[in-house]
């Protein structure tokens, strides 16, 4: 999920030795980019969707990959949305992989000026204060509870030594197992 310019598929397929990889991509320009550069792989599928919003299919994958992403959905209900379907795609005992920071609370960490800009340059350009939120981490709590209400389980949390002075919630792994299915 969030499969930018393509590293995590190039992570499954020449790693982790994978025989099919689904990309799922929000951004309908990177999901053609994507379309282009893995075209003529039959391994690969990419699909441009909203998560919170647009089917997936179910039942389907044994991993599902979304380190880096889920705390760009900001809002609550559309967050618990996006895991529901997310853990659905799965197989039952297939995996959610979720980077991210899971601690003692939910809370708001990095904001911008605008949702829409042509380029950073004018991003940076705007004479108003940052008030629009780009990150919001959930806590562990958070993420247990929701996961046991959608029918999987925490397996494990990896924390990482956080660097000083490199102040980051994309710091730690969150592993999470579908253990039932028609939750």
């Amino acid at each position: 999920m969030g499969s930018g310019t393509g590293h995590w598929i190039d992570f499954y397929l020449g790693v982790y030795l994978a025989k099919a990889v689904t990309a799922v991509e929000f951004v309908p320009q990177m999901a053609d980019f994507l379309r282009a550069k893995y075209a003529g792989r039959p391994e690969v599928t990419v699909l441009q969707a909203d998560v919170a919003r647009d089917p997936l299919p179910e039942n389907q994958f044994d991993i599902v990959n979304a380190i880096g992403v889920m705390f760009h959905i900001v809002d609550d209900g559309r967050w618990k949305q996006a895991v529901a379907r997310l853990l659905a795609a799965l197989k039952p005992d297939g995996l959610m992989l979720i980077g991210g920071d899971f601690g003692a609370e939910t809370r708001n960490v990095q904001f911008h000026k605008a949702d829409r800009f042509d380029s950073w340059s004018e991003h940076d350009a705007l004479n108003v204060p940052a008030s629009l939120v780009n990150k919001r981490v959930r806590s562990l709590s958070d993420w247990t509870r929701l996961a046991g209400d959608l029918g999987a389980s925490v397996v494990e949390v990896v924390r990482s030594d956080a660097a000083p002075g490199i102040r980051t919630p994309e710091n730690d792994l969150l592993v999470l197992r579908r253990t039932r299915v028609g939750a």
